[in-house]
């Protein structure tokens, strides 16, 4: 008797099958540089969508707590948000430009103090092997050192870069709230009439679908904001009490780095244990001891309890979609990834298919 085929199977096949097809195509006939280059072109436009859409439950609260109607408490929800991110950028950037300066200026004394207190772990450890002694003597190497300064030189140049072209950056962002005014007590509309367009005679189920999209958008969102400012607290509290330098700096790096899937904790662990040891060892074993307790404070507590199983992904998934995205938009296709599987997840799982990612 024959086995009944496993058509779950054969649709991820074909489903991975279409989408590397795309991809090459489109990647062949210059047809992503295009998408690319209208993605960023379309900043403010998404971005201030995404705030106004951001901001309904606050809104909402507003309407609860006071006697503006939800239209008027909409507006002063955007009008929060703006208030807090012009706080943000008078107060907090200026201390992080100041630590990525000291932070460069300092650079080659912090690579040649961890690279000598790795050396001393290493030989207290008895790992005398050639291998091992090759690498000792390598990174104690101007060459390696001198590598290491332009590679985080030319990231740090990056960062600079972005924070000095003040002029567009301001505009983006002026336009993004505008936009986000507007559009904030229109959102839902604006979203339905995008559906409908679309759906034709499935537009009940359709709008199921976008309403269960939103929930997990946000609730990621939310989640991932929490858990990640947990992150910087617990890092730049923890590195500043073992006297490490630049804790801010660190702990603000670990928080942004957590939302890049798997890899992002040990992104965001190696400068802290790094720093430690450019102390001395016993500071950098225990910056090693702290990055591992935060870390596990954050996927065995906080990622259960806060994000719980919103998505419904599995790692491979996570992974095939970090590799897509990041490969097509850079840094930002890390960030975006997980969201973005998780949303065409849904649309899969919804679809005639059934297919789970």
């Amino acid at each position: 008797m024959k086995k009944d085929l496993n058509y779950s199977l054969i649709n991820k096949i074909m489903l991975i099958a279409i989408v590397i097809s795309t991809y090459l195509f489109f990647d062949y006939a210059g047809v992503l540089k295009v998408i690319v280059k209208l993605f960023w072109a379309l900043t403010p436009f998404y971005l201030g969508i995404f705030l106004a859409w951001l901001m309904l439950p606050l809104g909402k609260v507003i309407h609860r707590k006071t006697n503006f109607s939800l239209k008027v408490s909409n507006v002063l929800a955007v009008a929060v948000n703006l208030i807090v991110v012009v706080i943000f950028l008078l107060t907090v950037v200026p201390l992080i430009a100041w630590q990525i300066s000291s932070f460069y200026s300092e650079i080659n004394t912090i690579i040649s103090s961890a690279t000598t207190s790795l050396a001393k772990i290493i030989e207290y450890l008895n790992l005398d092997s050639t291998i091992l002694n090759d690498w000792v003597n390598a990174i104690n190497t101007t060459e390696v050192i001198d590598y290491a300064v332009k590679l985080v030189s030319g990231s740090v140049g990056a960062i600079l870069k972005i924070l000095t072209s003040t002029f567009g950056v301001v505009l983006q962002i002026v336009f993004a709230y505008i936009i986000a005014f507007y559009f904030v007590n229109d959102i839902n509309s604006f979203f339905k009439k995008i559906i409908r367009l679309f759906s034709g005679k499935k537009y009940e189920r359709n709008i199921k679908v976008a309403y269960e999209m939103s929930d997990v958008l946000f609730s990621y969102t939310k989640g991932m904001v929490l858990v990640s400012i947990f992150i910087f607290t617990a890092d730049t509290i923890g590195a500043y009490a073992l006297g490490i330098p630049l804790p801010f700096l660190l702990g603000l790096i670990a928080g942004i780095t957590n939302v890049i899937p798997y890899l992002g904790p040990v992104i965001g662990g190696i400068p802290i244990v790094l720093f430690g040891l450019s102390v001395d060892i016993k500071t950098g074993l225990l910056a090693l001891l702290l990055a591992i307790i935060v870390q596990s404070i954050e996927s065995v507590f906080l990622q259960p309890k806060i994000l719980g199983k919103k998505t419904q992904l599995k790692p491979t998934s996570v992974l095939v979609g970090v590799l897509i995205f990041s490969s097509i938009f850079g840094i930002v296709g890390f960030v975006i990834a997980t969201p973005s599987m998780a949303l065409i997840g849904i649309l899969l799982r919804h679809s005639k298919y059934d297919v789970r990612l």
